[in-house]
């Protein structure tokens, strides 16, 4: 089976080029697929995160992200050209992955090779638009991917659904010392992410925290309006603007609490990275990923969407009572085991079964 997986840009740091790298890895090392990775906008580069060496990457240099409607055009040509080709050379030994709506759009057209829709966001964030097409368009697909049991209710008009979270990216054998006193913080910075309202709980915090410290790794648009946000609440000695890095886990084990202040989202991976490295979580319960992820008062905190005092007081909490912090983050540390390799591993195996034929359930 050769199996080709569609994204923007491999050589990125977020969630989606993550989960589409633990899945590579899951396909090729579980299951002996012939996986490649095809990057649409990417001229040159390595994923930005451990790959299996026997997955390929195809650079097409294109021009899906660019805002111009003709490059665009283009580059969603140059994309199409490339799915004709692998569908005439491999056919019905070939599945075509997406991981975007217009990605999960153009794979439909083909009806030679299987065809599977993943989708990495919530339906009830789309727009009208995206929700159209999807109705419209997301019927000729194979199978539609979601990642929560949550937002499978919202796809009733779908017959061709499967459940399926992202997996955990490390297994720590054990937690860790919850003495640090630094919260951190891993995103894009844009609106979606709403690391501007987590400065505003910050800021309600700076007259009643000694040597805290926050940490927000990322990078994107709004960087220049969180640092001009940081230097007029004088935040500039407590809170630090991170670029991304490669080694991710030292980050979550500098840590003794993980913050999420998104206004939407699917199934964070960073929540699932956090709670594998034993963190406590206080997050926004916006829809829809964090309530299937941090059970309230167990292994972190849930407080209502946008509350800025309530994420603030929630951090206070646990940033006065260590023993709280090993408490919630030795369940979170459990409670991340359901994500394992092994178990999401097990339900690509049932939906490549399904897809193909019994002999592929056997892989």
């Amino acid at each position: 089976m050769k199996v080709f997986i569609i994204l923007t840009n491999i050589t990125n740091r977020a969630g989606t080029e993550r989960a589409v790298v633990n899945l590579c890895n899951i396909l090729a090392e579980f299951h002996n697929f012939s996986v490649s990775i095809v990057s649409t906008d990417s001229d040159s580069g390595r994923a930005a995160y451990e790959l299996n060496e026997n997955v390929k990457i195809f650079h097409l240099a294109g021009t899906i992200g660019n805002k111009n409607p003709v490059k665009k055009l283009l580059g969603y040509k140059k994309l199409f050209c490339f799915l004709k080709k692998a569908d005439c050379e491999y056919g019905k030994n070939s599945c075509f992955i997406g991981t975007d709506v217009s990605f999960n759009i153009l794979i439909g057209f083909f009806k030679k090779a299987k065809t599977v829709g993943c989708e990495h966001m919530n339906y009830g964030s789309a727009s009208f638009a995206h929700k159209f097409l999807r109705k419209l368009c997301y019927p000729k697909l194979d199978k539609v991917v979601l990642l929560t049991e949550k937002d499978k209710e919202r796809y009733q008009f779908l017959q061709n659904v499967a459940v399926i979270p992202n997996c955990i990216s490390f297994a720590p054998e054990s937690v860790k010392s919850y003495a640090s006193k630094k919260v951190i913080a891993i995103g894009r910075y844009t609106q979606q992410k709403g690391f501007d309202l987590l400065l505003d709980a910050i800021n309600l915090l700076k007259e009643r925290i000694c040597n805290w410290s926050f940490e927000v790794i990322g990078d994107g648009e709004q960087k220049s309006l969180l640092e001009e946000k940081i230097k007029f609440n004088g935040l500039g000695k407590i809170v630090k603007l991170l670029p991304p890095t490669s080694d991710i886990q030292s980050i979550y084990h500098s840590a003794s609490i993980y913050v999420m202040s998104s206004r939407w989202e699917g199934l964070p991976m960073v929540l699932i990275e956090a709670q594998s490295c034993g963190l406590p979580i206080v997050s926004f319960d916006c829809p829809e990923g964090p309530s299937l992820l941090v059970h309230d008062g167990d292994d972190g905190y849930l407080v209502p969407a946008n509350d800025i005092q309530a994420l603030s007081e929630k951090l206070l909490d646990l940033m006065n009572d260590e023993a709280k912090r090993t408490r919630f983050g030795k369940k979170a540390f459990e409670n991340a085991k359901r994500f394992s390799v092994e178990t999401i591993s097990e339900k690509w195996k049932e939906l490549f079964g399904e897809l193909c034929c019994k002999e592929f359930a056997n892989v």
